[in-house]
């Protein structure tokens, strides 16, 4: 873009006023100006209208003494586009400066001029044509015909709607196909002649960048997800605003690194290929990782590194470690995945209010009754998560000195890939692991950035400076409610059946309670034993035993003493049925009629029994939750006998005391 700079005497003149106010405007940057040889230079863009006007028929009049149509030039210059408003621009300064100079006198000054402005470069040539093409038709000259055509085309629209119609879909074909059919497009609607001067490739593409945003062109071509990541807005958060530990964030992602799942023996390593095939359960993996971040200070919190697919045990197993460090934040902005909305975790999609009182036994899920607020970020949105920017770092700095890494796509595979897997330098998990986690907490928690939030500092400083502590929980409580919650069922015959184990569940206080409809919870890896609760009143009732299914034929002692269990458990329930089914001594005629009447004329309701206990309060640094409840209840069962488990299977097949279950066996004892 060339520009007509003019010196502080020419600017007074145009505008009227003293050299000294011009400079003042300069320095109060009211013009545009530039400073040479400790001299300002004026923008003649920058002086009003009429200034504008007035300079250039000053520059008019050195065409000559013949009368000039000063309005029709200044309509010319207006209406020009931009690129011809600058180009007469330039070559009327040029004339200006150059006036007076000819011959070797001229080219000496070009060749000055090209060397302090190389974006304005001209030479001898073209400024004598410049010269006399102005002194015969004016501005015109200056202008060119450059755009005089733009908005024309000899694309026609129907051939222009065809060929979008094939262009802008996703995955579609490069412009050249396009074009090649659009052409067969035309011909055919020609009755099959040949079109003269049928316009290019070029033509079609420069009308559809006319007409359509280059980024919904994108769009059509590349899908919503690539469109997003370019082109779509974001929102830019400011994280000042919370405080270090405040809101965490979460997300997974698979590591582009092959490690084995198990370790592989040295000297399998040299026949590596024999080896897989006969273990085919410990070829390589490329594991994952879900993590937790701090919003303020982009500390990593909490992780889990595991082999299969990130579901929300992996969830609830580095937000387990993360609070049992660190303590309970008050926000978690997480993903929208299945994994994240289970109802043991946040409680669902929606996540519910949280109510005033964290003593009440609402204990469904680990967020709900800790008191955590949960935020889903926007579906498909990978800029709400700033964990991405995270996981490339990672990926840059860690992945790829790794032996064993793939790279993100097909393209960045490296060659060395297929010769590691084949001579076995691929590392064991546990290696892996202890690598990730030595980065982690060594590297990337401590070097330090310049990041609006950090300021230089690493995010390990960053946290100590301004974490202000959060309350914490107590670690049974906390482990408890990462527990895996099952669906509802009812308590049946056998106890809980377990679908995802295809077991039952069973304990002998269930004898009394079937048919009750209840939840268990239970840890991923400890699945032996099994907390029972309430579905309805979310109240813990106790814990109950996985129970194994009995042999089809019982030959060894074992078989049998299992057998007989499953017998004794049968006669158990069957005792506590009768029981509850004996019936008292039933009242007379006129005892069951005057109670009936009294009922039918006065009805008295005591609430005094349903009213709810007064809350405890917690301490201050160590918040009292439903699960404390659990586990204290639970304590209390097991002082009480009711909770000893190792009595459920027998050791001894000896014969033992009659078994005083109700104050009716007393009554027959005696």
């Amino acid at each position: 873009m060339s520009t007509v700079w003019i010196s502080v005497r020419e600017c007074a003149e145009l505008l009227g006023i003293q050299e000294r106010s011009v400079q003042r405007r300069c320095a109060a940057k009211k013009l545009r100006s530039k400073r040479k040889d400790n001299k300002y230079l004026i923008d003649v863009e920058s002086l009003p209208p009429q200034q504008r006007r007035d300079f250039l028929r000053k520059m008019t009049a050195m065409r000559g003494p013949e009368k000039k149509d000063h309005a029709t030039e200044m309509d010319l210059l207006a209406s020009a586009p931009e690129f011809n408003r600058n180009k007469a621009y330039k070559y009327l300064n040029l004339i200006k400066q150059t006036q007076g100079l000819r011959g070797f006198a001229l080219k000496t000054w070009i060749t000055n001029w090209n060397a302090k402005n190389p974006k304005e470069r001209t030479s001898y040539s073209c400024l004598i044509d410049a010269r006399k093409g102005y002194r015969q038709m004016g501005i015109k000259y200056l202008l060119g015909d450059y755009g005089k055509a733009a908005g024309r085309t000899k694309v026609q629209d129907n051939w222009f709607e065809y060929f979008k119609s094939v262009y802008l879909v996703e995955g579609g074909p490069p412009s050249k196909s396009v074009w090649m059919e659009t052409y067969g497009f035309a011909i055919k609607h020609n009755y099959g002649e040949d079109i003269e001067d049928f316009p290019g490739e070029r033509a079609f593409m420069n009308r559809l960048r006319r007409e359509i945003p280059q980024d919904a062109i994108y769009r059509a071509r590349y899908g919503y997800q690539k469109w997003n990541k370019k082109y779509g807005a974001f929102v830019d958060r400011d994280e000042n605003s919370v405080y270090a530990g405040q809101v965490w964030f979460s997300d997974h992602r698979q590591l582009d690194n092959a490690v084995f799942p198990d370790p592989v023996p040295p000297q399998a390593r040299r026949e590596l290929k024999a080896w897989l095939k006969k273990n085919p359960h410990k070829k390589p993996v490329f594991p994952w990782i879900t993590v937790w971040r701090d919003m303020r200070t982009s500390k990593w919190l909490g992780w889990d590194i595991h082999v299969e697919a990130p579901n929300s045990d992996h969830i609830l197993n580095s937000l387990a470690i993360a609070i049992s460090k660190y303590g309970i934040p008050e926000w978690l902005y997480i993903d929208n995945g299945k994994d994240y909305r289970a109802k043991h975790f946040s409680g669902g999609r929606f996540n519910h209010k949280l109510k005033d009182n964290l003593n009440e036994p609402y204990i469904i899920s680990l967020t709900a009754g800790l008191g955590i607020n949960v935020k889903f970020s926007l579906p498909y949105n990978p800029q709400s998560k700033s964990l991405e920017r995270d996981f490339n770092t990672f990926k840059n700095w860690c992945d790829r000195r790794i032996p064993g890494f793939r790279g993100g796509n097909v393209v960045e595979r490296p060659e060395k890939l297929e010769m590691e897997l084949k001579k076995g330098k691929i590392l064991n998990f546990d290696v892996f692991s202890g690598l990730l986690d030595f980065f982690i907490t060594d590297i990337l928690n401590e070097y330090k950035s310049q990041a609006k939030a950090l300021k230089g500092r690493s995010r390990n400083e960053a946290w100590a400076e301004e974490f202000p502590g959060l309350e914490k929980v107590n670690d049974d409580a906390l482990m408890l409610f990462c527990t895996r919650m099952s669906s509802v069922k009812m308590i049946g015959r056998n106890g809980y059946k377990d679908v995802d184990l295809d077991h039952y569940y069973y304990a002998e206080w269930m004898s009394g309670c079937k048919g009750t409809k209840v939840y268990i919870r239970r840890h991923a890896s400890q699945y032996q034993i099994a907390w029972v609760f309430d579905a309805e009143r979310h109240e813990f009732l106790g814990k109950a035993l996985l129970q194994p299914r009995k042999p089809a034929m019982a030959e060894t002692d074992l078989q049998r003493e299992q057998v007989q269990e499953a017998i004794r458990q049968k006669n158990r329930d069957k005792k506590i049925a009768a029981e509850y089914s004996k019936a008292a001594n039933a009242p007379d005629f006129a005892t069951w009629a005057g109670n009936l009447a009294s009922g039918a004329q006065n009805k008295s309701v005591d609430f005094s029994d349903i009213m709810p206990p007064e809350p405890k309060n917690g301490s201050n640094t160590v918040r009292y939750t439903g699960m404390d409840r659990v586990i204290e209840q639970d304590r209390q069962m097991q002082q009480q006998g009711k909770a000893d488990l190792s009595d459920i299977v027998p050791t001894s097949r000896a014969k033992k005391n009659k078994i005083i279950l109700f104050e009716s066996d007393l009554d027959e004892e005696v």
